[in-house]
């Protein structure tokens, strides 16, 4: 069932109690985390690590305001995306990279802090012109990953956490108002807020 603006029935609902006064700027805290507390989120990172040949590990939000907190999942026989993008500089990252066949990919994935909801992208880390540069990936074909993947699903579906489509995500949502309507017109885009921006990610 979905609204006569193609949003989700759940994603309306969730996106209304986020926003009471129907102000993006003025978001109602009270609603953030309710879906999946504390524990449920260690529970869940946990399961995701325990499938064979992954690694999971949680990037919290960084304050009370972001609307997402980030799950970084890799291989484990290559390093993790905290060691790799944060554990080695220069030279050293240069080096995992060669060592792992001159490519390592990860997959993101963004959990919505305000409902039961869940994104997610690959990374792929490759060299150009003796430097390590990120791109945008498709899923790898890999055994390993297929399998992986498969089980990540289940897991985030098992704590009833739905995946978005990117054409739900670029929504926009008609009722919402922004500060930022006039310079969002300015740069030829919609005066309102996307269900991606009200589940996962700022307004820029």
């Amino acid at each position: 069932m979905t609204t006569n603006n193609l949003i989700p029935t759940q994603v309306e609902r969730v996106l209304h109690a986020l926003h009471p006064g129907q102000l993006y700027e003025a978001p109602d805290l009270e609603v953030f985390d309710r879906h999946l507390r504390p524990e449920a989120m260690r529970m869940l990172l946990s399961r995701v690590a325990d499938q064979n040949c992954l690694i999971a590990e949680l990037e919290p939000a960084l304050s009370e305001m972001d609307r997402s907190n980030h799950l970084h999942i890799g291989l484990c026989s290559l390093p993790s995306w905290s060691k790799f993008n944060r554990g080695l500089e220069g030279h050293a990252r240069l080096a995992a990279l060669r060592d792992h066949g001159g490519s390592i990919v990860y997959w993101n994935i963004d959990l919505s802090r305000v409902g039961p909801f869940w994104k997610g992208f690959w990374n792929r880390f490759t060299e150009h012109r003796g430097r390590v540069i990120p791109e945008l990936s498709n899923e790898p074909s890999s055994s390993e990953w297929t399998e992986g993947v498969s089980s990540t699903r289940d897991v985030l579906a098992s704590f009833n956490l739905r995946e978005l489509p990117p054409d739900v995500l670029a929504l926009p949502v008609h009722w919402l108002k922004t500060h930022m309507s006039a310079m969002l017109m300015q740069r030829g885009q919609s005066p309102h807020p996307t269900v991606e921006n009200g589940l996962f990610t700022d307004l820029d």
